[in-house]
Protein backbone atom coordinates (compact mmCIF):
# COMPACT_ATOMS: atom_id res chain seq x y z
CA UNK A 1 0.00 0.00 0.00
CA UNK A 2 3.25 2.27 0.92
CA UNK A 3 3.87 1.86 -2.99
CA UNK A 4 0.57 2.85 -4.33
CA UNK A 5 0.83 6.19 -2.28
CA UNK A 6 4.30 6.87 -3.32
CA UNK A 7 3.22 6.18 -6.75
CA UNK A 8 0.56 8.44 -6.47
CA UNK A 9 2.94 11.14 -5.11
CA UNK A 10 5.34 10.43 -7.83
CA UNK A 11 2.71 11.16 -10.34
CA UNK A 12 1.87 14.70 -8.68
CA UNK A 13 5.10 15.60 -8.74
CA UNK A 14 5.42 14.65 -12.69
CA UNK A 15 2.49 16.76 -12.93
CA UNK A 16 3.61 19.59 -10.98
CA UNK A 17 7.28 19.67 -12.77
CA UNK A 18 4.85 19.65 -16.47
CA UNK A 19 3.17 22.39 -15.48
CA UNK A 20 6.53 24.61 -14.21
CA UNK A 21 7.66 23.59 -18.10
CA UNK A 22 4.82 24.77 -19.70
CA UNK A 23 4.99 27.78 -17.83
CA UNK A 24 8.69 28.67 -18.15
CA UNK A 25 7.99 27.40 -22.27
CA UNK A 26 5.09 29.95 -22.44
CA UNK A 27 6.99 33.09 -20.67
CA UNK A 28 9.68 32.33 -22.99
CA UNK A 29 7.89 32.61 -25.85
CA UNK A 30 5.96 35.76 -24.98
CA UNK A 31 9.26 37.70 -24.21
CA UNK A 32 10.91 36.23 -27.75
CA UNK A 33 6.96 37.84 -29.23
CA UNK A 34 7.61 41.39 -27.89
CA UNK A 35 11.39 41.40 -28.63
CA UNK A 36 10.35 40.67 -32.56
CA UNK A 37 7.49 43.18 -31.79
CA UNK A 38 10.03 45.96 -30.58
CA UNK A 39 12.26 45.40 -33.41
CA UNK A 40 9.59 45.24 -36.20
CA UNK A 41 8.34 49.17 -34.65
CA UNK A 42 12.10 50.26 -34.49
CA UNK A 43 12.56 49.14 -38.65
CA UNK A 44 9.00 50.52 -39.36
CA UNK A 45 9.50 54.00 -37.98
CA UNK A 46 12.62 54.88 -39.93
CA UNK A 47 10.99 54.02 -43.47
CA UNK A 48 8.78 56.55 -45.26
CA UNK A 49 5.48 56.32 -45.53
CA UNK A 50 3.80 54.59 -48.73
CA UNK A 51 0.28 55.82 -50.13
CA UNK A 52 -1.13 53.99 -53.02
CA UNK A 53 -3.29 56.23 -55.40
CA UNK A 54 -6.34 54.45 -57.50
CA UNK A 55 -9.36 55.16 -59.13
CA UNK A 56 -12.49 53.18 -60.29
CA UNK A 57 -14.27 53.29 -63.05
CA UNK A 58 -18.20 53.68 -63.46
CA UNK A 59 -20.06 50.66 -62.71
CA UNK A 60 -21.21 48.69 -65.55
CA UNK A 61 -23.51 45.25 -65.29
CA UNK A 62 -21.77 42.13 -66.82
CA UNK A 63 -23.37 41.38 -70.34
CA UNK A 64 -26.27 38.36 -69.55
CA UNK A 65 -25.96 36.12 -72.11
CA UNK A 66 -29.49 34.71 -73.41
CA UNK A 67 -29.63 30.83 -73.82
CA UNK A 68 -32.17 29.21 -75.70
CA UNK A 69 -34.39 26.72 -73.44
CA UNK A 70 -34.21 23.58 -74.43
CA UNK A 71 -37.00 20.82 -73.42
CA UNK A 72 -37.07 17.16 -74.76
CA UNK A 73 -40.82 15.77 -74.00
CA UNK A 74 -41.96 12.36 -76.08
CA UNK A 75 -44.83 12.75 -78.30
CA UNK A 76 -47.02 11.94 -75.79
CA UNK A 77 -46.81 14.46 -73.50
CA UNK A 78 -46.94 18.63 -73.55
CA UNK A 79 -45.13 20.90 -71.06
CA UNK A 80 -46.15 24.36 -69.56
CA UNK A 81 -43.60 27.18 -70.39
CA UNK A 82 -43.75 30.54 -67.99
CA UNK A 83 -41.65 33.95 -68.67
CA UNK A 84 -40.85 35.75 -65.36
CA UNK A 85 -39.23 38.85 -66.85
CA UNK A 86 -35.96 39.95 -64.85
CA UNK A 87 -33.75 42.79 -65.27
CA UNK A 88 -29.92 42.40 -66.18
CA UNK A 89 -28.85 41.93 -61.95
CA UNK A 90 -31.25 38.93 -61.72
CA UNK A 91 -34.71 41.23 -60.09
CA UNK A 92 -38.08 40.73 -61.45
CA UNK A 93 -39.04 43.36 -64.13
CA UNK A 94 -42.54 44.07 -66.14
CA UNK A 95 -43.82 43.70 -69.73
CA UNK A 96 -45.65 46.68 -71.13
CA UNK A 97 -48.47 44.15 -72.44
CA UNK A 98 -48.49 40.02 -73.35
CA UNK A 99 -45.32 38.19 -74.65
CA UNK A 100 -45.91 36.62 -77.93
CA UNK A 101 -45.30 33.53 -78.64
CA UNK A 102 -44.57 32.50 -82.07
CA UNK A 103 -43.86 28.75 -83.62
CA UNK A 104 -41.14 29.24 -85.68
CA UNK A 105 -40.50 25.61 -87.16
CA UNK A 106 -41.69 22.31 -86.59
CA UNK A 107 -45.23 20.48 -86.15
CA UNK A 108 -45.89 20.91 -82.21
CA UNK A 109 -48.01 23.37 -80.95
CA UNK A 110 -48.26 26.54 -78.19
CA UNK A 111 -51.27 27.42 -76.10
CA UNK A 112 -50.95 30.57 -74.86
CA UNK A 113 -52.96 31.64 -71.54
CA UNK A 114 -54.70 34.31 -70.87
CA UNK A 115 -51.97 36.75 -69.80
CA UNK A 116 -49.46 35.47 -72.19
CA UNK A 117 -46.98 34.59 -69.40
CA UNK A 118 -47.85 30.97 -69.91
CA UNK A 119 -47.86 28.46 -72.48
CA UNK A 120 -48.72 24.91 -73.02
CA UNK A 121 -46.51 23.24 -75.55
CA UNK A 122 -47.94 20.25 -76.81
CA UNK A 123 -45.94 17.82 -78.54
CA UNK A 124 -46.65 16.83 -82.31
CA UNK A 125 -46.73 13.12 -83.07
CA UNK A 126 -43.83 13.53 -85.53
CA UNK A 127 -40.69 13.58 -83.85
CA UNK A 128 -38.36 16.38 -84.46
CA UNK A 129 -37.71 19.79 -82.96
CA UNK A 130 -40.17 22.64 -83.06
CA UNK A 131 -38.45 26.21 -82.43
CA UNK A 132 -40.75 28.79 -80.52
CA UNK A 133 -40.51 32.19 -80.09
CA UNK A 134 -41.46 34.58 -77.00
CA UNK A 135 -41.37 38.52 -77.71
CA UNK A 136 -42.33 41.09 -75.12
CA UNK A 137 -42.11 44.71 -75.07
CA UNK A 138 -39.61 45.92 -72.19
CA UNK A 139 -40.21 49.54 -72.35
CA UNK A 140 -43.13 50.76 -70.12
CA UNK A 141 -43.71 53.43 -71.67
CA UNK A 142 -45.03 54.75 -75.16
CA UNK A 143 -41.77 52.99 -76.75
CA UNK A 144 -40.66 49.51 -77.51
CA UNK A 145 -37.83 47.89 -76.03
CA UNK A 146 -38.45 44.28 -78.20
CA UNK A 147 -36.63 41.83 -75.81
CA UNK A 148 -36.86 37.73 -77.21
CA UNK A 149 -36.02 34.71 -76.12
CA UNK A 150 -36.57 30.90 -78.05
CA UNK A 151 -37.22 27.57 -77.02
CA UNK A 152 -36.24 24.63 -78.49
CA UNK A 153 -38.80 21.80 -78.37
CA UNK A 154 -37.46 18.16 -79.09
CA UNK A 155 -39.90 15.71 -79.65
CA UNK A 156 -38.95 12.17 -78.98
CA UNK A 157 -40.55 9.34 -79.31
CA UNK A 158 -42.55 7.38 -76.34
CA UNK A 159 -41.46 3.80 -75.32
CA UNK A 160 -42.90 0.95 -74.48
CA UNK A 161 -43.66 0.93 -70.91
CA UNK A 162 -45.38 -2.61 -70.49
CA UNK A 163 -46.05 -5.74 -72.79
CA UNK A 164 -49.48 -5.23 -72.94
CA UNK A 165 -50.52 -8.83 -72.53
CA UNK A 166 -54.37 -9.92 -72.90
CA UNK A 167 -55.82 -13.10 -72.90
CA UNK A 168 -58.15 -14.52 -75.80
CA UNK A 169 -61.48 -16.40 -74.78
CA UNK A 170 -60.89 -19.88 -73.69
CA UNK A 171 -62.12 -22.42 -76.16
CA UNK A 172 -62.05 -26.07 -75.25
CA UNK A 173 -58.65 -28.20 -76.18
CA UNK A 174 -58.23 -31.08 -78.44
CA UNK A 175 -58.51 -34.05 -76.83
CA UNK A 176 -56.11 -37.17 -77.65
Amino acid sequence: MAKDHDHGHHDERSLERLLVDIHNTLSETERLNQQRHTELIATLKGRKRVTFTFGVGVPQLKESIRMPLEIKITNEQQVDVTVSPRTDSGKPAKLDGSPAWTVISGNSQVVVSDDGLTATLVSSDELGDTIISVKADADLGEGVEEIADTVTLSVIGATAKNLGLSAGTPVPKPVV
